[in-house]
C-alpha cells in the first residue's frame, strides 16, 4: 500500500501525538504528587525561616515560593540534592528531607495563591 503525501503527514502527526500523549503520561506517573496538608507542617518546621510560611521570602537573598509549580520547586529541591544546583544553604536543607517531605513542601508552596 503507497501512502500519498497528506496521508503520510497524517501518519506522522497520529504518531507523534501518540508519542507525546505516552511520555506526558509517564511524566505525571514519575513525578509524585504531594500532600498539602503535609507540606505545610514541612514549610512550618524547614521551610519558612527561609522561604515564609505564605511563600514569600524574608530576605531578598532567597526566592518567593508561593504558586510556583509544584514540579519546578521539587525539581530544584532534587538538584540541591545531588549537587547539581550549589547553594550551601539549600544544599544542606535538601539532603536532610525526604522525598516525601519534598513533594509536600512543593505540593503547599505550590498551592498558595
Amino acid at each position: 500500500m503507497k501512502l500519498d503525501k497528506m496521508q503520510t503527514l497524517a501518519l506522522g502527526v497520529v504518531c507523534a501525538a501518540s508519542i507525546y500523549t505516552f511520555n506526558a503520561h509517564a511524566e505525571d506517573a514519575a513525578t509524585p504528587k504531594g500532600d498539602i496538608a503535609k507540606g505545610k507542617a514541612v514549610v512550618e518546621e524547614i521551610c519558612s525561616a527561609c522561604h515564609g510560611m505564605d511563600g514569600i521570602s524574608v530576605s531578598p537573598d532567597f526566592p518567593n515560593l508561593k504558586g510556583q509549580k509544584e514540579a519546578y520547586i521539587l525539581k530544584a529541591i532534587n538538584y540541591y540534592k545531588s549537587g547539581e544546583r550549589k547553594n550551601d544553604i539549600m544544599s544542606g536543607v535538601a539532603s536532610s528531607i525526604s522525598d516525601a517531605d519534598a513533594a509536600n513542601a512543593a505540593a503547599y508552596f505550590s498551592s498558595l495563591k
